[in-house]
């Protein structure tokens, strides 16, 4: 009897707790995080794209001659579509935040979070709304940066209306590229017809003490099926021979020409393929094949780091938001003025300043890649529950001291 009692007892706490974290105060606020987020996101793509457009409306049209009336109309309402597409990944992380705070700042001046902590609810409770807030537009965020800004990127580029790299494009380039891979360095010009083709190429291997082994010169260069290297055409090869006496003496230069000759260069064709573009603009199957190669990428880190920061881009938009509330839940009060509002604004739009800095320092190498993406992110998370759980021991601490004061009196 006793032990079934126990379990009944066990049960019943348990549902409190889950009425407790997704009851109805963590509905309620929710859906004004979720309103106030969609009104501010809104508000400031109304503006950026309304200044878009009159600074591009009149190279849209012209790159669009047959279109007058409403065709005119409806090709500038593709372009408007395609840049709110490419500006939302860098708006909704500014959005979780702002949303929060716009609303934890109504429900104080309101009263109604005074309301919430009188029956005795915890702040530490209070962050569940802004968890699952979080967690959803983390979850847009995920499909706008790999689905929605490489495709408007990808459209955009090839209806003429900005240049994100001749990958989009498939535009030959017009000077000779410099780019370099594992001791080797290339300069060449890239085509595609459709796949890409290395022009007027030149090719050093560099051996690692330094010096130079091998010199290809060559009129064109394709990547040859199942990573076998790349063919050159019509070219020269020098072989380098150097004395082994601790001297940089150069003992031969062997001079060969050739018609076509097969060499395994480390240089992915997929990276060629997608020369010129930002890796955060990549589609997410390019930008994984790069970030994870074993070699033949330039600029590597550059990859690794995109590649990473779209899965971490869902733990930012998570931190934003609890950053949020944690600023609001223990600032915010009834007569709270407007400008503390806009001080604390302030204060999590240079979080959100702060981790794009970090990002980018990762990106460059300065900051290690594993710091600057993710421990930032889980420190700013975890701080804010811990923090959160600190503030509301002090308030019941706080309370039991005048508790037993008043006993004592």
């Amino acid at each position: 009897m006793n032990a079934n009692l126990s379990r009944y007892q066990q049960k019943k706490r348990a549902g409190q707790a889950m009425r407790t974290l997704f009851g109805r105060e963590t509905s309620y606020v929710a859906g004004l995080y979720f309103r106030r987020a969609l009104i501010f996101s809104g508000i400031v793509l109304a503006i950026i794209l309304a200044l878009d457009v009159v600074g591009r409306m009149t190279r849209v049209l012209s790159l669009n001659d047959d279109a007058g009336g409403l065709d005119g109309l409806w090709v500038l309402l593709h372009y408007v579509l395609l840049r709110a597409a490419f500006v939302l990944p860098q708006l909704l992380p500014v959005a979780a935040i702002m949303g929060v705070l716009w609303a934890e700042f109504a429900l104080s001046k309101s009263n109604e979070r005074s309301m919430i902590f009188s029956s005795g609810r915890a702040p530490i409770n209070s962050v569940m709304p802004a968890l699952i807030f979080g967690v959803v537009i983390g979850a847009l965020q995920f499909g706008a940066v790999n689905i929605a800004r490489p495709y408007s990127a990808q459209a955009q580029a090839e209806a003429g209306y900005r240049n994100y790299g001749v990958g989009f494009s498939r535009a030959e380039t017009v000077a000779s590229e410099w780019f370099a891979t594992e001791g080797t360095v290339f300069n060449a010009r890239v085509a595609f017809d459709p796949r890409p083709v290395l022009k007027e190429v030149v090719v050093y291997r560099i051996a690692p003490t330094g010096r130079l082994e091998a010199i290809i010169t060559a009129d064109e260069a394709a990547a040859l099926p199942a990573g076998e290297g790349w063919e050159f055409q019509n070219g020269k090869l020098w072989s380098f021979s150097w004395a082994d006496d601790g001297w940089s003496w150069l003992e031969r230069a062997d001079e060969s020409f050739f018609s076509s000759i097969a060499e395994q260069v480390p240089l992915d064709p997929v990276w060629t393929d997608h020369i010129g573009i930002d890796p955060h603009l990549l589609p997410f199957t390019p930008l994984k094949q790069l970030a994870t190669a074993d070699g033949g990428i330039p600029d590597a880190l550059s990859f690794k780091a995109a590649y990473q920061q779209r899965y971490a881009d869902v733990l930012i938009c998570i931190a934003m938001a609890l950053v949020g509330a944690g600023l609001a839940l223990t600032m915010f009060k009834p007569k709270t003025a407007p400008m503390r509002l806009l001080a604390v604004a302030a204060i999590g739009y240079g979080v959100h300043v702060g981790t794009t800095t970090l990002t980018l320092f990762g990106e460059s190498g300065l900051v290690l890649l594993f710091v600057s993406v993710w421990i930032w992110p889980l420190f700013l998370s975890f701080g804010t529950l811990l923090f959160l759980y600190g503030y509301d021991q002090r308030v019941q601490d706080e309370i039991n001291r005048n508790n037993h004061g008043s006993r004592a009196g």
